[in-house]
């Protein structure tokens, strides 16, 4: 999904990211939001509202709101019809992107999604779940999958400044799995070993005695 995609004129305005946790759908909006902020291409800003353990769509919509004011005031209603009166209202003909991330799977989609797309604004959502079609079509999004190990490795490669995985350095190549091997310890010791993980206790057989040429000879006390 290009930023591309989500711009002002299109005629899909609602966008998708969904996946499993850890997959980078947030830091995927970040970077499509930051890139698009960059181009200029919504004059009336950005809004970011982080919906993580909002069940509410009154309170996402309040957020919302609060986003575009100057103050970051939200508005007093707090019922959801009024609400959804309110966004239509006041960003209507706005052209501004709204990004609701982390959208929670009992969070009724469709009814924050209907007001800011009668007001003609672009949103972009991210969540585990998959939205209904009335609320986003299929076809208007992207699922995030884990990468596999060759996908993994070119990451790297890109992330440390290289062409390929080949143009690694073994030094490199060796660090990072030092690295991982230094988490994974770091992991192991952080959990709860069981039984069978408990390092066994040193028999007092096998513990060195004092060697008695090593003493210092007692010296009897005259009385």
């Amino acid at each position: 999904m290009g930023t591309d995609s989500v711009a002002p004129g299109r005629r899909e305005r609602n966008h998708r990211v969904t996946g499993l946790a850890g997959t980078g759908k947030t830091a995927l909006a970040a970077v499509a939001a930051r890139q698009i902020q960059r181009e200029g291409r919504f004059l009336d800003g950005i809004a970011v509202v982080l919906c993580q353990g909002l069940a509410d769509p009154a309170e996402v919509l309040q957020i919302m709101l609060s986003r575009f004011d100057p103050y970051r005031r939200e508005p007093e209603a707090t019922e959801l019809l009024q609400m959804q009166g309110m966004v239509q209202a006041t960003l209507r003909g706005k052209h501004a992107l709204v990004v609701l991330d982390n959208l929670e799977p009992d969070l009724p989609v469709a009814a924050v999604v209907a007001p800011p797309r009668a007001a003609v604004l672009t949103l972009l959502l991210t969540a585990h779940q998959m939205f209904p079609s009335e609320a986003v079509p299929v076809e208007a999004g992207r699922t995030l999958d884990l990468l596999t190990q060759e996908e993994a490795l070119d990451l790297c490669a890109v992330t440390l400044g290289r062409s390929s995985p080949d143009a690694l350095a073994q030094r490199s190549t060796l660090r990072l799995s030092r690295s991982c091997a230094s988490w994974a310890n770091i992991l192991w010791q952080s959990s709860s070993p069981g039984p069978c993980c408990k390092r066994p206790a040193r028999s007092r057989s096998t513990r060195p005695r004092d060697s008695q040429a090593g003493r210092r000879p007692r010296v009897a006390r005259r009385r």
